[in-house]
């Protein structure tokens, strides 16, 4: 009895020991919590495998008790070889990436088919861009045939005027996209899922203006799970939210604010010999919200709200006119809302509506300036693809902007620029409304599988001259081979009178829209066979003719009224564009390059280098990434642009002012301009979050690159302006 009594002991022990369990767990990527599906997930020593499905949950039905190891090796992730803990049937595991967010720029002729003069910035290429402090628009001045600006919020396109170019955001136009001094841009830099550059040649679905476009796309939400993200450097700080909040719906926010003026004030404040201290400062705010009603519809609204403050705290000056503080204060808004649909096979629907107000506000002393408009603009777009030959888009693109402008001006100023006692002062109030409406037409036609054309149209009307204008516009696009892509484009392109340049306050009523004429021709090469390492070409040469522009006059109507303003004008520019990408192991090298010549022509000066006539404009770029690092320089090199130079100063004892005399009309240069920016970028993975961290420091060799000349008040002593210092920054983001 004893024995048997001994012997099922023995057996019940054996067999709890050699019992089987099962396993499950889920496979994570490191850092950013995405689940890993079709993975293979092993179990050794006992030679188990399970693959993960499309949740990336696995499953080991059977696994014998004891101690035993997690085995994953994934491409492009690290190998993972993990000790099974006491106990536990339920596990997560997490998978390292061997990089996060490499960067590259890809020249393709398959990008640039539907519209060839369009060149695209993804996330991914602007976030680690030397010189553009992780900035979409800013990594777009690496770009071809943008000139360099310093501490400007506008954007010049291959030597047109800074109001010749256009912002918008989905499409709908915004009255800046930096913020003041160039800081940055408007919108998150992650809210942002591409940012477009359109410059010669452009299409059908854009107008108004005779440079270019600008336009950012937003994105939206993920929607896997909540994400969010804080970041900060030394001029801004702020945060973004994004995630699911229902099965259908998602929801994106972020908000940044800025404390640079701040730290301007204060070092201000330490130091005596600051004459005029500049203090900017934005905050802005962004919201996009989606809503899928069917897997073919869908409505999203997204949302801006922006605001800039600049202030110039003037202490010491030679000019008395000038004493007292400036202050400049910009403020937009828009809520977009936006439906799509895809009706059939053959058909889609996309239309959107923007509202909103823009007000700008400019104080010096006893004047200021103060303008509200009311803004709503259109977008609709219907998509018909007839068959694999021929694709039709139908659009509309209407503008309604209503207009108060209100001035206040101290008449009667004393030679210090005081306000005389007892003197007036004029206050005026000028309203006006616009309405700019645009129906265009583009058509792909599939000639064969070589040749595809664009032959597109589009008709606007502006209410400001009471004129309608044709714009017909021409793509196409030929295939030489599977690697070699030859593109044309040319079009018209008509650009309302703004600013105030056809009112009877302040301009000329009679005057009509500014025309221009584009021409672009390039060639595309990839070299690369299949691979994403290699060389990749893209050659281009532009022209533009320029007709009916704007210039001022000192002509008198015969009832001795000022014309102020005519369409006089007249100008042309040309030039060729480089862009290469060239990538080899962890080393990426990019060059941009435009050779640029834009002239300008009117009755009182003749011809004449426009005021943005770069001649040469050079960006080199190099990049290597290893591991978690990654390292970056750029070289910028820019010829200088042209100035009107003044040759002396007469005193004028009535006004108890000098009055310059100016030499031949933008008959000097100034020095060329050069940069040499470098960072680098450090990323800690931890399982549930990730740090990022950069260094970006501009103009490393502190070069001076002023584009200005300041005057004394006399004109008898004269400076170089100083350019952008010497800009260490450091950044920090913490996204989980």
């Amino acid at each position: 009895m004893r024995l048997n009594i001994y012997l099922s002991l023995n057996i019940l022990l054996m067999s709890t020991c050699f019992a089987q369990t099962g396993i499950k767990g889920v496979l994570f990527e490191k850092g950013t919590r995405n689940v890993l599906a079709e993975t293979n997930v092993f179990i050794m020593p006992h030679k188990l495998k399970a693959t993960t499905d499309s949740k990336g949950r696995f499953l080991f039905p059977d696994v014998p008790k004891g101690k035993f190891n997690f085995i994953v090796n994934k491409s492009n992730y690290l190998r993972i070889d993990i000790e099974s803990t006491k106990n536990e049937t339920n596990y997560e595991l997490y998978l390292e990436k061997e990089f996060y967010d490499v960067f590259e720029t890809v020249v393709t002729g398959k990008e640039i088919k539907k519209d060839v003069a369009k060149k695209s910035l993804s996330q991914k290429d602007f976030l680690k861009a030397p010189g553009a402090q992780e900035d979409p628009v800013k990594a777009v001045q690496n770009l071809p045939g943008v000139a360099s600006q310093t501490f400007s919020s506008q954007i010049v396109i291959q030597g047109s005027e800074p109001d010749d170019t256009r912002y918008s955001i989905d499409g709908h136009e915004i009255p800046l996209i930096f913020h003041f001094g160039g800081l940055t841009s408007v919108v998150t830099p992650t809210a942002v899922r591409e940012v477009e550059f359109l410059a010669a040649g452009f299409g059908p679905e854009y107008g108004r203006a005779l440079g270019g476009i600008i336009n950012l796309n937003t994105r939206s939400a993920k929607t896997d799970r909540w994400h969010g993200e804080g970041f900060m450097d030394i001029t801004k700080l702020g945060a973004l939210a994004e995630g699911p909040i229902t099965e259908k719906s998602s929801l994106i926010t972020s908000a940044r604010i800025s404390y640079f003026g701040k730290i301007v004030e204060k070092v201000a404040e330490e130091m005596d010999d600051f004459g005029v201290t500049a203090a900017p400062e934005f905050q802005d705010y962004y919201i996009n919200y989606k809503y899928d009603i069917s897997d073919d519809e869908r409505f999203s609204l997204v949302a801006i709200s922006s605001k800039d403050t600049l202030e110039l705290i003037v202490k010491e000056i030679d000019n008395p006119s000038f004493e007292g503080n400036i202050s400049n204060v910009t403020t937009f808004n828009r809520v977009i809302p936006r439906y799509y649909k895809k009706i059939n096979d053959k058909t889609k629907l996309d239309v959107s509506v923007a509202v909103g107000s823009d007000n700008l506000t400019f104080n010096l002393a006893e004047r200021f300036f103060e303008l509200n408009s009311t803004v709503i603009t259109q977008r609709g777009e219907v998509e018909y693809k007839y068959n694999d030959k021929l694709t039709n888009y139908i659009g509309t693109d209407i503008q309604l902007r209503k207009v108060e402008l209100d001035i206040f001006l101290p008449n009667n100023l004393s030679g210090g620029g005081v306000n005389t006692a007892g003197s007036e002062s004029t206050f005026a109030r000028i309203e006006d409304e616009d309405v700019n409406t645009a129906v265009y037409l583009r058509n792909i036609f599939k000639y064969n599988e070589k040749l595809s054309l664009s032959p597109n149209l589009r008709v606007e009307h502006f209410s400001t001259t009471e004129e309608s204008y044709l714009m017909p516009r021409l793509n196409a696009s030929y295939t030489l081979s599977d690697s070699l892509f030859l593109n044309f484009a040319t079009g018209f392109y008509y650009q309302a009178p703004q600013n105030g340049q056809n009112s009877k306050e302040f301009g000329n009523p009679d005057i009509g829209a500014e025309k221009s004429t584009h021409y672009l021709f390039s060639v595309v090469k990839d070299f690369r066979q299949g691979s994403n390492k290699g060389l990749t070409l893209d050659v281009g040469v532009f022209y533009k003719e320029l007709e009916d522009l704007i210039v001022s006059t000192d002509d008198r109507r015969s009832d001795g009224t000022s014309i102020r303003n005519t369409n006089d004008g007249k100008g042309t520019v040309q030039g060729l564009q480089l862009q290469a990408s060239y990538k080899f192991d962890e080393y990426t090298l990019l060059t941009s390059y435009t050779f640029l010549k834009s002239r300008r022509n009117d009755p009182e000066n003749g011809t004449y280098p426009s005021e943005f006539d770069q001649t040469h404009n050079l960006n080199l770029i190099g990049i290597y990434e290893r591991s978690r690092w990654s390292f970056s320089t750029r070289l910028r090199y820019v010829s200088g642009g042209p100035y009107t130079p003044v040759e002396g100063a007469s005193y004028d004892a009535d006004g108890d002012v000098y009055i310059p005399t100016r030499g031949d009309f933008y008959s000097e240069r100034f020095d060329d301009f050069f940069q040499l920016d470098f960072r680098v970028d450090r990323k800690f993975i931890y399982k549930k979050w990730i740090l990022s961290s950069y260094l970006d420091i501009q103009n490393i060799t502190n070069a001076n690159n002023g584009q200005g000349i300041s005057y004394s008040y006399d004109y008898s002593e004269k400076e170089k302006s100083a350019g952008t210092p010497i800009i260490p920054i450091i950044g920090l983001r913490g996204e989980f």
